[in-house]
């Protein structure tokens, strides 16, 4: 019985080129474009502007948080019917990494103006209503989709688990501007294909 456990420990030593070396250390992750350690719920705004102007889906699905909610201008649900029913957290990262992808040489301008932060705080966790309006120039290959976009938009940042704060529900109202749509008519002709 020795000798069978010292011939498969030979073995075993044979096969490896150095048991005992340390292994490499693993690159550092990267995060691509701009992005703000978000452990303030001011820099997820930020965060999120950012991802939309570079393109950056990570950057954009980090700000947002597993539970998330949308809730469209009450004129989109009318026109989109079902659309928005039960939009979550897939939704959103799908439709949004569609609108990135959405051409070549798509431009996305955001603008994120005029934000009014309240600030509640609450055993289980502080919640921010953050209240933004919104600029959004879109230049893309779908023809149906609107190329600018604004609004006001009301979201909802928690503090999770860390300290880390992210967008829990998004409330989207549409500006009575000429020439403009909101925001959900964008995710809504995106989301229908």
């Amino acid at each position: 019985m020795r000798k069978l456990r010292a011939l498969v420990l030979i073995l075993f030593l044979l096969g490896c080129e150095n048991p005992f070396a340390t292994r490499s250390a693993e690159p550092p992750s990267i995060r691509r474009g701009t992005w703000e350690d978000p452990s303030f719920y001011d820099a997820v705004l930020r965060n999120l502007q950012n991802s939309y102007n570079e393109q950056i889906i990570d950057n954009f699905t980090d700000s947002i948080s597993e539970d998330f909610l949308f809730a469209p201008d009450p004129a989109d649900d009318v026109e989109y019917p079902g659309i928005f029913e039960d939009w979550g957290f897939e939704e959103e990262r799908d439709v949004t990494r569609s609108i990135f992808s959405s051409g070549t040489g798509a431009f996305i301008q955001l603008a994120l103006l005029d934000t009014t932060m309240e600030v509640s705080f609450y055993a289980s966790g502080d919640t921010v209503r953050a209240e933004v309006i919104y600029d959004l120039s879109v230049d893309q290959d779908k023809v149906s989709a609107p190329k600018h976009l604004a609004g006001r938009v009301v979201f909802y940042i928690s503090e999770k688990f860390g300290g880390i704060w992210e967008i829990y529900r998004w409330e989207d109202s549409k500006a009575d501007f000429p020439d403009s749509s909101s925001w959900g008519k964008l995710k809504a002709v995106f989301a229908s294909g």
